[in-house]
Formats: structure tokens, sequence, C-alpha cells
């Protein structure tokens, strides 16, 4: 009872912590952004049924769950459209790993070692040239000198060499003061290193030869603490002490002529610096040994009797814990914790309490992480966001709104399975890429003190009048873009010099690494063109049936006209050039799949893609303008323009990946912002991309690993074309959703006929290897992914108002150009997605983004054309 004595009662602990802010609120689930977030107003888990459970006051509906059906009768056998926007998951790289400082334990060792020599040259030197002010026994004038320094400095006094003089009484003065400091300061940090490099070397040691089961490491590492075990330390400690003195001891008595007891009196009485002056060093060697001996047992002697007063430190603090944690909490304590008066403790104010009764944490500790705190919560929400971090808008693309002169845009072109198969001829591996920088011989400086117009002001000037100076540097070469397989390039591994699909996904990691910006929180490459052959030769059992290898089986479920169908395509690219003038930046990718045609763009009869890229220089944003045209022999065609993860996986398919995404944006807490002018549509089967989302996880909610048996790529399309209709229907539920959740978090069922949004839906699938479910369903097509794939394919509907989205059919269709602000985040975090029963309920965690057009395999030839702007991702 006397040690609760020492702390406060709790009701003066509760006066204590409240009176240091009143509205503040510890939260540990807020204080990370590294972790999982939460939207209060969308929370939800995986039941035991593989559904979302909205919150507890959230209306809800029983949705009439089937029983999963071991045999396959009961699935649909069949198949619709393939989806190939990009997307793959990589683990979240939000988190920026930031070294911890490490004190340079070499260099502190070097700078004591000058020091120290410097130090000790000095007393010698000054010892050497006055030894007449100096009384005592001498032996060699520089051994004694440096045996006095030492002893000095060592604040042992043997008085066996004393000064004699008052002007050596002022340099003894002055020497003591300055060396007692020294051996604190830095001899003192000399012998932590070495300390804690063998205690680090004993860890080593054990941890290389423990063995599973029994092993030693745990009587001697504290794995709670981090650290060896104290009494261990101390004893180690104490063993050094021992040592030194015996050392000391055997030397002495041969060196001095000394008794064993007068030399193990002598021993001790140096190393603790006691130095009664009845006994000391006489002959030249002991001095010398002296001089190397003391300076280093000494300070062992210190560390061991620190080691043992912070074991008994220890054991108090120990026992002091465990009398808080095992003690009962009463009301007075719940009332005392309730920092925010809500009637319950939250799991950080309990911590936050008892560390405060064990004293662990005083009320200024709190009273400035509290000030901390509410100095980086700059909107008062008891919450700290990325914005509260990095300012209002944080931007997850390396190229906020595509508006810097130098521009990074890639290039990649796949077959029906999301690889290359075969090159096409002369072509090279279907990966390029156009990096530049803008230079002018013209320079001036930029300084943070000048505000955006005077920038600006200062930029038109530039290039207005010094336009002949600007020149574009580009880093990727045309050599480098037609690297095709059996050619070499550095990072190129021997599987991948003969493999045409292992080649394009090293070549496109090599080009990232031509066109990389550094950038916080990690460097990002390039935007990427995406092109996508749907042909599909089911002869040629190329493509795998949901991630698992499958024969041949015959033609007539996908289009394959002619021979070889899943070529890849000609490749042409303009660099990016000035105008005359220097005033606007021009170039662009295009091409055909007809590998004998020789051009002719949209009028000809062939197939027909183009992206060119326009910007003026030093303002406004790039200009994307896509072309995509369909033929007889290339019926289904896909392109679009994609912010890709910058490492990781990414595009449908199980290869290391480069992009634009320096932050992965995580629902609901990101938006995102374009300008699309839509000039021709692309016919009434062309899918076109408002957004497009991707990412991947498992069915049990944990993130892809590349296993293609197991990893799922998830899509969330927006499609715009007033000609697409909703095929989920009260009559076609096998095309809806298990259910849709509004903005007020309600859940409806699909078979609530009068309230569900039919309306909203084109078409939902499922993964092909989902185990439970709910009937009827519709499985997504199987082979154009390299895994399962999962579709929610959205329409115009005013169910979507609240995150901006079109409302109506024809909303940013042709001839209604619009800048859309979409809340992509808050959308896809209320959307179904499949997950198995009783899992932890994945983090959607975005890797792709991209608009643009899926032409499904028109009966005639089909021309889209639009433009795209202004295209950025920013956190909320």
């Amino acid at each position: 009872m006397e040690q609760k004595d020492s702390f406060q009662e709790p009701s003066q602990l509760k006066q204590t912590l409240l009176d240091i802010h009143q509205d503040f609120s510890f939260d540990t689930s807020n204080l990370s952004i590294t972790q999982e977030i939460q939207d209060p107003s969308s929370s939800y888990t995986s039941s035991n049924d593989g559904e979302v459970d909205v919150d507890d006051d959230v209306e809800s509906e029983t949705s009439a769950f089937s029983q999963f059906f071991a045999s396959q009768s009961g699935r649909k056998n069949q198949f619709h459209r393939c989806k190939t926007a990009p997307a793959m998951t990589i683990l979240s790289d939000l988190t920026n790993n930031i070294a911890k400082p490490v004190p340079d334990s070499s260099s502190l060792v070097r700078q004591a070692a000058i020091l120290l020599v410097i130090y000790l040259s000095l007393g010698v030197f000054i010892y050497s040239f006055n030894r007449d002010h100096f009384s005592g026994i001498e032996t060699n004038p520089i051994i004694d000198a440096l045996y006095f320094c030492i002893v000095t400095m060592c604040t042992i006094g043997y008085g066996d060499i004393a000064p004699s003089s008052s002007a050596a009484k002022i340099f003894a003065c002055l020497f003591v003061l300055v060396g007692f400091g020294f051996i604190d300061i830095l001899l003192s940090g000399v012998v932590n290193y070495v300390l804690d490099l063998q205690e680090n070397m004993i860890l080593t040691g054990i941890e290389e030869k423990s063995q599973e089961g029994f092993s030693v490491r745990n009587y001697i590492y504290d794995k709670a603490k981090g650290r060896m075990r104290i009494r261990l330390k101390v004893g180690l400690a104490i063993g050094v002490v021992f040592l030194c003195i015996g050392i000391g001891t055997i030397v002495l008595y041969f060196m001095e002529d000394l008794s064993l007891i007068d030399s193990f009196y002598l021993s001790v009485m140096s190393v603790t610096t006691v130095g009664y002056g009845d006994r000391a060093f006489k002959s030249p060697q002991g001095r010398l040994f002296a001089a190397i001996w003391l300076l280093f047992s000494t300070l062992a002697v210190a560390r061991a009797f620190l080691y043992l007063a912070e074991a008994r430190i220890d054991k108090r603090h120990r026992r002091i814990a465990k009398w808080v944690l095992h003690r009962e909490i009463t009301v007075e304590d719940l009332v005392a914790a309730d920092l925010n008066h809500n009637g319950f403790i939250s799991k950080s104010e309990y911590v936050v309490y008892k560390l405060k009764e064990m004293g662990k944490i005083s009320e200024k500790d709190i009273l400035q992480i509290c000030d901390k705190f509410n100095k980086l919560d700059r909107n008062n929400s008891g919450k700290l966001t990325l914005p509260d971090l990095f300012g209002d808008s944080v931007s997850a693309v390396g190229d906020p709104g595509m508006r810097r002169d130098g521009l990074r845009v890639g290039f990649e072109a796949w077959n029906f399975c999301n690889e290359v198969g075969k090159e096409a001829p002369l072509m090279g591996s279907p990966r390029a890429a156009d990096c530049f920088d803008l230079s002018t011989t013209h320079t001036f400086t930029r300084t943070h003190s000048l505000d955006n117009v005077l920038n600006a002001f200062i930029k038109w000037l530039i290039f207005s009048f010094l336009s002949e100076g600007i020149s574009i540097n580009h880093k990727v070469s045309d050599a480098n873009n037609k690297l095709g397989v059996g050619k070499s390039f550095p990072g190129l591994s021997s599987q991948a010099l003969k493999n045409a699909d292992l080649y394009a996904a090293e070549k496109e990691v090599y080009l990232g690494s031509l066109c990389e910006v550094d950038d916080k929180p990690k460097p990002w490459q390039f935007w990427m063109v995406m092109l996508k052959n749907g042909n599909y030769d089911t002869n040629s059992g190329l493509c795998p049936e949901n991630g698992k290898k499958v024969p041949p089986f015959k033609p007539g479920r996908f289009p394959c006209p002619g021979n070889d169908c899943m070529n890849q395509p000609l490749f042409h690219h303009d660099m990016t050039s000035l105008s005359s003038d220097g005033s606007t930046m021009r170039g662009g990718f295009s091409g055909s799949y007809e590998l004998g045609s020789q051009g002719g763009g949209l009028n000809s009869g062939n197939s027909y893609y183009e992206v060119v890229w326009e910007k003026k220089v030093g303002s406004g944003s790039w200009e994307f303008r896509h072309k995509l045209k369909t033929s007889k022999l290339y019926p289904w065609l896909m392109l679009y323009l994609r912010a890709d993860a910058t490492k990781g996986f990414s595009g449908g398919y199980h290869y290391d990946t480069r992009g634009m995404l320096k932050i992965l944006p995580e629902s609901p807490h990101f938006k995102v912002k374009l300008t699309l002018d839509v000039k021709q549509g692309g016919g009434p089967k062309s899918q076109f991309y408002l957004i497009d989302i991707g990412s991947c996880w498992k069915n049990d909610g944990t993130p892809c690993n590349g296993d293609v048996l197991t990893d799922i790529t998830r899509y969330s399309e927006m499609i715009i074309n007033p000609a697409t209709e909703a095929w989920c229907n009260p009559k076609n539920l096998i095309n809806c959703p298990p259910y849709h959740i509004t903005p007020n978090n309600v859940k409806i069922h699909r078979n609530d006929t009068a309230n569900f949004p039919y309306g909203a839906y084109h078409y939902y699938c499922a993964p092909g290897n989902a185990k439970y479910l709910e009937a009827p369903y519709s499985t997504c097509d199987p082979y154009s992914n390299p895994q399962a794939q999962e579709l929610v394919q959205l329409l115009p509907h005013p169910i979507w108002a609240d995150y901006g989205y079109p409302t109506k059919q024809g909303d940013g269709w042709v001839g209604d150009a619009r800048t859309w602000e979409l809340d992509v985040g808050g959308l896809s975090s209320r959307l179904y997605f499949y997950q198995d029963p009783g899992t932890t309920p994945a983090r959607r965690i975005w890797t792709s983004l991209d608009v643009g057009t899926e032409i499904f395999v028109s009966n005639q030839d089909e021309v889209a054309e639009w433009t795209l702007s202004d295209f950025d991702v920013f956190l909320t």
C-alpha cells in the first residue's frame, strides 16, 4: 500500500490530464497514417455469409444467400466480355521507409582517439619542460609525464608525483577539470561502443547457432525490450571488472615487486579511483603499463556500477508495473481515464492512464505530445491525415494534372492473355517510352520568396523572348525503344533474353530506370499508354483459365479472323519535339495490327491506333489525343491511358511494373480529377470508361502475392456510352451484384425490386474460383487475365450523384466535354466485391487508374476519338 501512495489518486490524475486539453482525445488508430484507415461512415466487416455488414445503425435487409454448390452443375457455364484495364496489387507503399539516424561509431572512436592523443601530448609536453615544478620519484621523463597525465585524468591521485609550484598547481587544476569532462564525454562513449559491440557479437553468435525449440538465447535476450537481459549485462560488466583487477594484480606482482596482497590492494584502489597514496607505481615499466591499464579499467568499473544501479531501478520499475497492471480497475479509474467524457475508455486512453500511473510518462510529456498533435491536426478533426501532414492537396501521381514540361510517357501492347507471345517483325519488344527534360541556355534562379504571379511572369519572359535557347533532352533513344528478344541491355536476366514475355517485362523496368524522376515519398517513371488485341486463337492454348494452364479448345467463343490473329502491332514513334517558334511541344505513338499495311490511318480499311500529346511550354496541361479504329480482322481492341504503380504488380499481369503512382490510393480516401472530351464514341459496343480502377486481393482478403491460382484481379468501371444498356435488371439478377450500398450506408439487396438501382449497373461478374457465391451468379471471362477476375461495371445514374459521377445517360459523352472531380475512393469503398465468409475485409488499395475504351467485337469498322488532360489523383 505504500507504493500506491507514491502515485496520484485517480481523481487527481483525471484532473491533471483533463487540464491539458479539454477537447483532446487519444486514439491510436488515428495516430498512424501507415495502418488501415477506416471511414466511420462506411465501416463494414465480412460476415459469415460473405457479405458486407454495415454498422448497427445502418438499415439492412436479409439476403437470400444460397448454400454453396459442391457440384459444378449449379454454375452458369457462360462467360462474358474480357476486362483488361490495368490492375494488379502490390503491398501499400504509402509508408516511406525512413532510416533511423544511427551514430557513426567508427567516427566516434576515431574522434576520441585523435582528441586523446592531442590532450595527452599537450600534458606530456608541458610536464617534460617543467619537471622542476613537480615533486616525486623520477624514472623516465616521457613515461613519468604520460603516467602523471593518465593518473590525473582518471582522478586517482596517488600523490607519488605532485605539482610543487603555483604555476604547476594551476596547470594541474585545469588539466584535471578538462580531463574529467573529456573522459566523461568522449571516452565513456567509446566504452559504451565497445560494450555494445560485445553485446551484439554475443547475440549474433547465439542467433546463428540457435535452433527451433530450446535456445539459450531466451536466457540472454529480452525480446520485449529488444536488448540483453539486465542481469546478464551486470554479469558481463562485473566479469570485465574482475578481469581488469586480475590483470593489474598479476602485472603489479611481477613488475613492482609487491606481495600478492599488496598487488591486489593497489589494483583495487586504482580501478576504483580511490588512490590512498600509500602504494603507487615506481618502475618505468610499471608506470607505462598503468598509463594504458588505468585508462580503460577505471571506465569499465564505473560502467559496471552504473549497470548495477540500472538493475536496481529496473527491478523497482517491474515491481511497480506488476502492481499497476494487476490492480483491479475501479469506477474512479474509469472516470479519471475517460479523457473525452464519452462514457467509456478507449484502448489508447487506458494505455495513457496506466503509463501515467506507472510513472513512465509525466504531465509535461503528455502536454508536449498534445501540443504537437494539435499543431499537426490543422482541421481539428482529432485525426492525422495525409493532408494534415503534406498540405490540403496531396497528389498520388508524380505529375499532378499533367503539367510538368518534362514529360514521361510509356507504351505497352498485349495479346489477349496480357502477354506478348511473339514480337511483330522488325518492331522489337512492344515496350517503348518518350521521356525528356526541357532545358535552356539562359538560366535563371527561382526562389521560394517569389509568388506564383511573379514566377509565371518570369517564365513568360523567358519562353517568349529567349525561345531560341530552349531544347529537349531525351532520356530514351530510338535504339532503346527498338530493343527486342536476343538483344541485351543492362539488368536483363539470362532467362528473359530469349523469352518474349519476360523480355518485355524486363524492358519496361529498364526503360523506367531511364525515365525515373526522384521524388518523395518515392520515385516515379511514366504515364502508360496501353494497347490490347482481343483476338484469341483457342487452338494455341496460350491463355490460362483462371490461372490454370489448359489445353487448346475448339474456336467459336472468341474472335480470331485469319491466321496468326494474336500478333503484336506495328509501332511508329514521333519523338517529342519543339515547334518552330519554340512555344509548343508535340509527340506521339501510332500504328496498326495489319502487319502488311502501309499506313492510311483512320481512312484505310485497316485497324489503327494513335496517341498524340501536346503542350505549350511553361503553361497548361498536356493534352493526350487518342484515336482507335477496329477492322474486320481486329474487331476487339482496347486503348487506355493509365496511372500505374511505380513498383510491383500492375496491368493485370504478374510482372514487376513501372508507372506514375508514387502513392497508392486507398478507399475511401482519394479523388480523381480529369478533363475529358469525347469526339467520337466508337459505336454501340464501345465500353468507354470515364474512370476504371483496378486492384488485386485474394478471396480471403489478403493481398495478392503473384500466385495466379489464388490472386484475383478486381475492377470498377464507369461506362459513359449511352448506347450501353443495363444488363442488370429484375429479370436478370444474375448480372447484378448481390446488393448495393447507398451513400447513406443503406444496404439494398438485388431481390428488392422496389429499391435496388438496377439502372446503375451494366454488369457484375464474380471470380471464377470463388467458392461461396450467392446464386444466381455469373463468372467473369477466365482467359483474358493471368488469374481470375471480378468486374463491377457501372452506368450513369442519380444514385452516384454524391460521388460526382455522371447521373444520366449522355453526361460527358460526345459534345459534352467536362472537367470531372470524382470521389472514386468514396464510391469504391461501398461497392460489392466478393470475399469468403468470415474473413477480414481486404484493404482496397488501387494500383491502376485509367481512362479509355474497349471496343467489343464490332460488326463493322468503328472509330473512337477522345482527348484527355488535367489527370490527377489526390488524397483526401
